[in-house]
């Protein structure tokens, strides 16, 4: 009888599985132990960010590689918000130890978590894009029409993530610095969108004729955090633009001259 194996992967889910439920009862049962539950749940979400393609290749349909991305996003997202719901509750609890590390490194702290959030953004972006590309066929090796229509669709839909998404992640980013300086930011009807056209026209190098535009910019250039995230998107894109909307263009002219030759020899 063949011996089953198991890879340290596996040993640690188990281990997951079996701990995360004992210290969910226990977090319970003695109210001091809540915090250190709470740590534990990031860790698990951080955890399953770095490992969600092992995980989700064991499905017997994986969805598209694009998807990996949202959902590696969310779980590093969760990771972070749950440290600094662990964090606040440690800064003002009565653990010594702690409490008086939350206190003294909580700058230290707020910016690595702040970072972090930037770099899972800013990740997430490369990852969706290079995703996308991947199914990219090939002109040459197209034989029928369906496969031109799912090609030309494919092509077309990863020239517009690429012009159009990192300036919506940007502006999610733009929007989060900013409300470390003006709470009311993050409760404004529609800041996502606004934040985003403004990093469109910060792209794009477009005129800036509204007054509250003029505002944000003038936000983000005087303070360091913002003008580092606004060197971040300018370089950012001038990579994508420079790199895959150039390579959407050269798979778009493969495409005219595979008609053309296909056009030629059915003529002769």
């Amino acid at each position: 009888m063949d011996k089953l194996q198991y890879s340290l992967r596996d040993f640690i889910y188990a281990l997951m599985a079996l701990v995360l439920p004992c210290c969910f009862i226990w977090g319970i049962a003695i109210l001091s132990l809540n915090l250190f539950v709470v740590l534990f749940l990031a860790v698990i979400f951080l955890y399953l960010g770095i490992e969600i393609n092992y995980l989700l290749s064991k499905f017997k349909s994986p969805p598209p590689s694009p998807l990996y991305a949202f959902y590696r996003l969310m779980s590093f997202l969760m990771a972070i918000y749950i440290f600094t719901v662990f964090m606040s509750a440690v800064y003002t609890s009565e653990i010594i130890f702690l409490s008086d590390f939350a206190i003294k490194f909580s700058n230290v702290i707020s910016y690595f978590a702040i970072f972090c959030t930037f770099g899972i953004f800013i990740w997430f972006l490369f990852e969706v894009v290079f995703g996308l590309y991947k199914y990219i066929k090939d002109p040459v090796k197209i034989t029928n029409k369906r496969e031109l229509f799912e090609a030309a669709f494919i092509l077309f839909i990863s020239l517009f993530t690429t012009l159009i998404l990192p300036d919506i992640i940007f502006g999610i980013l733009y929007s989060l610095s900013l409300s470390l300086i003006d709470n009311k930011i993050l409760e404004m009807e529609n800041s996502i969108f606004e934040f985003s056209y403004t990093s469109f026209l910060i792209h794009y190098g477009l005129p800036l004729n509204s007054e509250t535009i003029q505002a944000y910019i003038k936000l983000i250039n005087e303070h360091t955090l913002n003008r580092v995230l606004q060197v971040l998107h300018i370089i950012i894109c001038e990579f994508l633009d420079l790199t895959f909307v150039a390579i959407s263009i050269n798979y778009f002219l493969n495409f005219i001259n595979s008609f053309k030759n296909s056009g030629n020899k059915g003529a002769s």
